[in-house]
């Protein structure tokens, strides 16, 4: 029974020697400032001993079309590419570590996009219930445009007051009868409704969060 337990021992302790680099692992970030400036992050993989950061290394990034570089002490899920050890990529973040899922996604219905690192009030949400894009943000810019866009809200309602002020004004003209001789006291009169309105405000119109062109 020793000899089979050993002998069943030397050979699990040969597969995993041989297929270390074969399998993925989760990994902590220690550095995400990448001096080639190509989204690298520098991790420690636990799982393989490498525990403390003069034992890591930097992985490159597998990420489609974009690159959202992880902040440090975020996790990652990394590979070897053909099972080299000096060829580390890492993708996403492992759902699995505590604190790893988005503040942000509440259901199967939203997709979020992004959420900045330890920031859950910056990010981009689209939920399939409603087909809405959710983008929050200090700033947005479309197209590196320079122009505030219009507060739709507020435009309208400081349109609303001049047309309110317009129709008055055009009631009062309606109602005037002119006196001869009056010197326009009868007009003054006529108006008196619309001289007492307040003007339009439009100097809070713009949006300085939204940008275009």
């Amino acid at each position: 029974m020793d000899r089979e337990y050993d002998l069943y021992g030397i050979i699990r302790d040969i597969i995993i020697e041989q297929t270390r680099y074969l399998r993925h692992y989760i990994a902590k970030v220690e550095n995400n400032n990448d001096p080639d400036m190509k989204g690298k992050v520098f991790v420690t993989v636990p799982a393989l001993g490498w525990d403390t950061p003069d034992k890591g290394q930097w992985a490159i990034p597998r990420q489609m079309h974009g690159l959202s570089v992880p902040a440090i002490g975020e996790y990652v899920e990394v590979y070897f590419i053909n099972g080299s050890v000096h060829s580390m990529a890492y993708i996403g973040m492992p759902m699995e570590v505590l604190n790893m899922i988005p503040k942000n996604y509440t259901s199967n219905f939203d997709h979020v996009l992004f959420e900045a690192p330890g920031d859950p009030n910056t990010t981009v949400k689209y939920n399939e219930n409603t087909k809405q894009f959710d983008i929050k943000a200090t700033k947005i810019v479309f197209n590196d445009g320079t122009e505030p866009f219009v507060k739709g809200t507020t435009a309208q309602t400081q349109l609303n007051v001049d047309m309110q002020a317009m129709q008055t004004l055009q009631a009062g003209i309606n109602a005037w009868a002119p006196v001869a001789m009056d010197g326009g006291a009868a007009l003054k009169v006529a108006l008196a409704t619309f001289l007492a309105l307040s003007m339009a405000d439009y100097s809070n119109i713009l949006s300085t969060e939204i940008m275009g062109k």
